[in-house]
Order: structure tokens, then sequence, then C-alpha cells
């Protein structure tokens, strides 16, 4: 009986054979300890050998045409009929074997275009019980990096990522390429990256005697399907020339899948040349390039580590078509290192091509030493996930799989689905729906919060329209309260057009305790409706310019396109308003409120950005425009620049000085007189602890150990804080972290002071320390300590030891309640992400107490090794 752990390997080659060829590599490796079955999603190219140990199902393949359309590559069947059949067998291949690991190729972070079928399987991936498979992403070295929608392409990536994913293993040595190199997300990339060093073919040739190299050039193409032609026959072209001067043979090898006509056109040009062969395919283009003088190839994964291993002098030219610099990016960093040369595509001809190889011949390529035993790498990596699968980290309440099956199941999915298109005038007009936050009160009610994104009429267009589905856990159907509320919202949603292209905006399904809430409706807000209103908008607009004194010989802008930024019922909305001609003014920020909070936030921000104005040193904050009474609305200009928080995920030269600037601008608030905002409301650390227990309320629930901990870390907190000295309340902005300091031209600006009060200077230190720490472990970034620094060399001149000691405390508490935000309660990994939360805010604790003199405190966390082995990391 086999007892090796099951492993299901997707792989889709759609241009050329390189994906497939690392993935059987890779397999190859795998094989020796897992059980390998192998999707492949492209023709398998005769020649071919598959490692021994893999069993191998062909779908029915596709790949990319000439003008990067989809196309079958069966010619018995077309590409709707191809794709509907793949999905089945994929389906029907994970469910009978129940595999232990679902490791996929490239997705989500490329092949877009084959999300109908990976999606699905994802999601069965993730429901699966018994067992539930480890999701790993294989990735090369760099990823496509010009895409003309790259933010939007990296930013679904990531989330996808977040949401199935439970480890990304890159497929290179750091030192040569690490991912956030090409990867850029604005949504921080939560699932562990490990680079496991280059997969490569036959690692028994790299111990193998180097046999003499004979006078011959080889010229390969990879696949042979994308742009190979020209290179292939500029290089017989300039065989042709060379012959004239050089006793030396070519070996020009097409690629398997050069078209038909291409291979004629080849075979006729090189019929009569002397000394010149013509191979479609080669089992092993690193035994033909160790004996070679030379090679001539594009600059793909798996080429240039065969250059790179048989030491061949080698000129590449990098394919390059549309955006796609992934090859380009790889030969430049391999030319700096003096690997190889280089000729771009569009300077290559016969004559140049000539010159080059004369070149080339006298060229000593410098020796690397990068690390080639990704696959082996992989396996450790694979195994030791499953053991923890298998073993299991975190006792947890049956209570989560509860909430995560109302979130996740594909039955939810459904009927939500069925249910918004009842809504619609016609179903084709719902596209995805994306689940984006989840609120959870226990015994109460669950909350999701979707982004839907639905077709607007007449147009191929998608607008993204926020949705919030409530579940109630306790059978009373409290939304009944408001409901006449909610109805004459919907009423003048309809009348003013902005419900549109919605019929009806609520819709309930008592049987599953089920109510739908689509935008603008909140009985709290019901001023939104009209602040989504282009009309209303408009003119408040231009009163609100009006009444600032603002230049009357500008141009007001006509209209405006309103977007929701934030829609949370009950709670917040943030609104954008971006003139439909960008000449005639920049984007506005509406922010709405209830009460008199809206006049206190206006006054207080306005105060601030005086005093700053004249006593800032180079720090301001963002002037509101007005506030708008009878809407309960604060207007803010737009910002130009970027906040800290986009810096921070690549940080440079300038990051440091970033840091010591805001840590300045911090220290400057410190000083701000309390008269200049006054009156403000005091807020102390009982008062922070108690909002930290609350908002973690849910997690006893749902961990009960972990909930524990938290009760007992918060009351050791407590204790610890009335054993420090203290300092008089100043002002606090309270929500200090780095999203909200923004670096713009010329200074820094600050932004959202709509939690200040009078409260402990070192509240505001801590706080900014736990987004820190936050940050560089989303991007998997050392120098943390380093940053935390360079913050305090703008900070800390002057300020008391002991305002450093209770920022720990501080510290302490917004880790626990930063475990809501940062760790969503949909994600799969929910569990182990909390313990490594709270297993952080102890060693932060325990450090201090180490400091103070106090003896440790011991806590009881999920299981021992997650805090050991993972609980320095936030």
């Amino acid at each position: 009986m086999n007892t090796r752990p099951s492993l299901l390997f997707y792989c889709q080659h759609s241009r050329g054979i390189g994906h497939l060829v690392r993935s059987l590599a890779l397999a190859a490796g795998l094989a020796e300890r897992f059980q390998v079955v192998l999707l492949n999603g492209g023709p398998l190219p005769k020649g071919l050998k598959v490692p021994v140990g893999i069993k191998v199902i062909d779908l029915p393949p596709l790949g990319f045409d000439a003008n990067m359309q989809l196309v079958s590559r069966d010619h018995r069947c077309d590409l709707e009929r191809a794709q509907q059949l793949r999905q089945k067998i994929i389906l029907e291949i994970f469910h009978s074997l129940r595999p232990n690991v679902l490791l996929i190729e490239l997705f989500p972070f490329g092949r877009k275009k084959f999300a109908n079928e990976l999606l699905p399987l994802l999601e069965e991936a993730r429901i699966a019980r018994r067992p539930r498979p480890v999701v790993v992403c294989s990735l090369r070295d760099i990823l496509v990096g010009q895409r003309r929608d790259q933010q939007s392409h990296d930013d679904r990536a990531a989330e996808v990522a977040n949401r199935f994913f439970d480890a990304i293993l890159v497929h290179s040595d750091a030192k040569f390429a690490r991912l956030e190199e090409s990867f850029h997300p604005q949504t921080a990339l939560r699932v562990p990256v490990c680079h496991t060093g280059f997969v490569s073919r036959d690692q028994k040739n790299s111990v193998a005697p180097r046999p003499a190299r004979k006078p011959r050039v080889i010229v390969s193409a990879g696949g042979g399907l994308t742009n190979a032609e020209p290179l292939l026959r500029t290089a017989i072209e300039a065989y042709q020339l060379l012959r004239q001067a050089e006793d030396i043979e070519m070996k020009v090898i097409t690629g398997p899948f050069l078209p038909a006509e291409a291979w004629n056109a080849l075979s006729a040009l090189s019929r009569r040349e002397k000394g010149l062969s013509l191979r479609r395919f080669v089992p092993d283009l690193l035994a033909e390039l160790r004996t070679a003088s030379a090679s001539v190839s594009q600059c793909g994964y798996n080429t240039a580590l065969d250059i790179l291993r048989s030491g061949v002098p080698a000129l590449v030219v990098p394919f390059e078509q549309g955006n796609d610099d992934e090859q380009m990016n790889r030969a430049r960093r391999l030319e700096r290192m003096g690997a190889l040369r280089v000729l771009e595509q569009k300077n290559m001809s016969a004559q140049r091509l000539t010159e080059e190889i004369r070149a080339l011949l006298q060229f000593k390529p410098q020796a690397l030493q990068l690390d080639l035993n990704g696959a082996q790498y992989s396996v450790r990596i694979l195994e030791r996930l499953v053991h923890e699968r298998r073993v299991g980290k975190t006792r947890f309440s049956p209570v989560i799989t509860t909430v995560q099956g109302l979130l996740l199941s594909a039955t939810t999915r459904r009927v939500l689905r069925d249910q918004l298109k009842a809504l619609l005038p016609a179903p084709n007009m719902l596209g995805p729906c994306r689940l984006r936050h989840a609120r959870l009160r226990p015994g109460r009610k669950l909350m999701g919060y979707y982004d839907a994104r639905v077709r607007v009429e007449g147009t191929e267009r998608y607008r993204v329209r926020p949705i919030v589905v409530t579940w109630r856990l306790d059978g009373k159907a409290a939304w009944l309260k408001g409901r006449d509320a909610l109805t004459e919202m919907q009423a003048e949603a309809l009348r003013q057009g902005v419900a549109a292209p919605f019929r009806q905006l609520t819709a309930e399904l008592p049987e599953w305790g089920m109510h739908i809430q689509v935008s603008p409706l909140d009985a709290q807000f019901p001023q939104l409706v009209r602040l989504l209103d282009p009309r209303h908008v408009r003119d408040m607009l231009a009163a609100a310019h009006a009444a600032s004194g603002a230049a009357s010989d500008r141009p007001r802008p006509d209209g405006y396109a309103v977007t929701s930024i934030r829609y949370l019922p009950g709670s917040c909305h943030v609104l954008r308003y971006d003139p439909l001609h960008a000449a005639k003014g920049g984007a506005v920020f509406a922010k709405l409120y209830t009460g008199q909070e809206g006049a206190r936030a206006f006054r207080v921000a306005t105060q601030v950005a005086d005093w700053l104005a004249e006593h800032g040193e180079g720090v301001a904050t963002v002037r509101p425009l007005a506030y708008v009474a009878e809407d309960r609305v604060v207007l803010y200009p737009g910002l130009s620049g970027a906040p800290l928080s986009k810096h921070l995920r690549r940080p440079g030269p300038g990051v440091a000085g970033c840091l010591e600037r805001a840590g300045a601008a911090l220290h400057a608030l410190h000083r701000l007189p309390q008269a200049v905002a006054s009156p403000l409301q005091p807020h102390d650390f009982a008062a922070e602890a108690s909002m930290a227990a609350r908002a973690s309320d849910y997690i006893p629930a749902l961990l009960p150990s972990v909930g524990a901990a938290i009760d007992a870390l918060l009351d050791r907190a407590r204790e610890v804080h009335e054993r420090l000295p203290q300092e008089p309340p100043t002002f606090a902005h309270r929500d200090f972290k780095s999203e909200h300091v923004w670096i713009t031209p010329g200074q820094l600006t600050l932004i959202d002071f709509d939690r200040c009060c009078l409260a402990d200077p070192a509240l505001d230190v801590g706080k900014f320390f736990v987004d820190l720490q936050c940050s560089y472990a989303a991007y998997d970034q050392s120098g943390l300590e380093q940053a935390q620094e360079r913050f305090l060399a703008g900070y800390a001149p002057g300020a008391p030891e002991e305002r450093l000691l209770r920022a720990r405390l501080y510290e302490v508490v917004e880790l626990v309640r930063m475990s809501v935000p940062r760790v969503p309660l949909f994600d799969h990994n929910w569990a182990s992400g909390i313990v490594r939360l709270i297993a952080r805010a102890q060693t932060v604790m325990n450090d201090l107490e180490l400091v103070l003199g106090l003896p440790a405190t011991h806590y009881c966390c999920g299981e021992p090794h997650d805090l050991s082995a993972r609980g320095n990391q936030p």
C-alpha cells in the first residue's frame, strides 16, 4: 500500500514549453516523496520524456494564437466545449484523488484566462474536509511587469492568493530575483512566500565531466511558437555570412510548436548550407550546450538555466512583444553579472548577428553561484506543510466551521448570486462577487461585505457595487425594525436614478435567516442617496468651492463620477467625486457622519491645519473644503503624492528619511496646545484596553484558548500600566499609521483626525510600531528594527524614556485589537493568523516585563509549537 501523500499538480503551457519543462523538473523531485498526478493543459511535445513516478493526465489542450486569443489545440473540439470538458475533468480528478497538496503553476499571478476552471477548483479545495489540501502556487523567478492594467492585475492576484493559498513557492535564488521586485500589489500579500532556489532539469549532468567543446553554434527558441521565426531566420542568414570567414557549424533547434509554414520556409533557406542542421526538438538542450562553442537563443527560465549550467558563451535575444518584459528583465540581470551578452530584438539583423557571434566566440562568461536546488527545497517545504495540516496547530470551536461555511460555501454563493440576479433587469448583468470583509457577533449575527461587479446598462463596462449580507444566528429578523426607513430610501434611490441598474435594493430569505442590502441603503445615513446623485454632488461642490473663496476664474466641473470607497452600513461611508474632465479640477472625498460628529471633525481638522501651517516646519494636514450641515458630510480635497504605507512596500534609500520625518511629525502633533482643538474627549489606557477587548470579543467563541489568553494579556497590561510613571495627556491622533502619513511634494501631510483626543502620547507611538510590524511582516521584509529606530530618531529627542515603555504596552493592546482587521474571518488560515498576532503581543509583554524586572507571565494560546516557532511574527 502506498502511504506517500498525494499531490495534484496543475500546469498550463500556452505559448511555449517552458512552464511544462520546469513543472516536470519539479514534479520529478516531488515524486520521490509524493504520489504526483500532473494535469497537463497543453499539447505534450513528441520526444519530451515524462519523469518516472509521475502520472500525467492530459486535459483538452488549450493555448494562445498569434493574437493572444485563447484557442483549442485539438481540431476535434472547439474552445467552449474544451473548457467545459476541462472543468469537469479537473473537478473529477480532484474529488477522486483527494490530494494532500494542490499545487498550481503560475495562477493567480498569471493565467487569468483560465480562472473559469481554476477558481472552482480552489473553491472546492477550500471547503474540502478530511483532508483539506495544502494549496500552493509554483512561481517562476520574474513576472511580467508592464501590463496595461498592471496595478489592478497585481491587486487581484494578491486578493486571490490571500483567499485561497497557503504558500507561494518562488523558484528563484533570492539573491537573483525576489517576488516583490516584479509584483507590487496595493493589497498586502499575507501568504507566506518561500524562495526555493531555481528548479533545473537533470541535476546529475551538473556534476558530470564537461566534454570538449566543438566549433558549433546552437540556436534555439524555446517552444518555437512565440516570435521564434525572426530569430531563427536571421541566425541562418548570419551563418551564411559567418561561414565565409569561420570554420564552424550551426545547429538550429526550432521548438516543437513552430508552425508548419515557418518550418518549411526555414528548411528551404537552410537546405544547401554545409554544416547547418535543423531540428524541431532535442530532448536535452543542456547536453547540446555543454559541447558547443556558442549559444544564440531567447532568454526563458529553462534556457537561461541551461546556459548558466553549461558555461557556454551565450548571446540572448529576449522575447519582447507588447508589454511582456519578463525575458528582458532576466537577460539584463544576467548581463550585469557577466554571465551572457544581450542583443535587443529591434536591433537584430543578419550582419549584426554575425558580428555578435564573432564577438561571442571570444567571450568568457562569469560563473555564477546560484542556488539550483529548488526542487529539493520545495519537497521539504511541502512535506512540512502537509505534516502541519495533519497534526493540526490550533484547537478551535466548531462554530468557525459554521461561520466559514456560511461565508464560503458554494451553496451560499449560488443563493446570493440568484438573489442579486433577481434584483437586476437581466441575469447576465451580474459579474463576480468578491467577499472583502466579515463581522461576527457570536450568537447574534454574521455580516459579509461584498463587492459585486455589475454591468452598466447599454455597455460592456462593469462597475463595483457594494453589497452587505446579514445572517441572523439568533433567529430574529432585526432588520424588520428599520424596514420602513429602508423602503423610503429605496424609493428615493429609484427616483434619483442612483439605484440603477438594480430594480430593488433588498432581498430576504427567512429560511436562511439571510438579508441582502445593496448600496446606497443605510437607515443610519439617509443622506447617502443624495450624496451619490451626480446632480446633487455638482451643486453641492459648486457651493462649497464658492463658500471657500476659491478662485472664481477657474473653470468648474460640469459633472462628477461618483465612486463608493467605503460602504459599512451603520458605521462609515466614504465617497469619491472625480470631475468628468480632469482639467477642471481634482478629486474630492466625502466622509459622512451622524449627529454632530461631522461638525466636530471639520472643526478639529481645520484648527489643526491652521496650527501646523504656522508651527509645523514641513508638516501639514489636509484642510477640509467644507462641512455641509444639511448633508452631514465633510468634503476633503484629493492629495498628490503617496502614503508612507506604499513606500514601505518597496523600501528604498529615501524610506529611512520618510520614517524620521514621520517621527518628527508626530512629535509636532504632541506639542499642539490643547486649546487649539478643544474641546477634546479624554481617552486613557483603560478605555483603549476595553476597546481592544470589545473588538476581539468574538474570538473566545471560535478559539476558546486564545480568548482566555487575550483576557489574561489585557489584565496583565492594565496591572503593568499602573506601575509605570505617567505624564499629562496631550493632543493625540489616535489612528497614527503609515496610510495616514502622506509623502507629498515639499512636505509631509497627515490625514484623518476623526479619532483625535486627549491621551497619553505613548498611544500614537505604540500604534505606529504595530503598523510597522504588520507592514514588514506582510511583505516578508527585513529591517523592522532599523525602521523603528529611524522613526524614533525623528520623534524621541527629548521624549521621556517612560513614554517609550508605555508605548510598548499600547503596542500589546493594539496587537490584540488589530487581530480583527488584519486577519479576515473568511481566511482559511484565520486561526493560525490570530494565534500569531496574539503570540506576538505576548512576546512584547514578556520583553517589557524583563526590562522592568517583573516576573514573566506565561499564557496558554493555541498549540505550543505555534507560539515558540512563530510568536515573533505579527
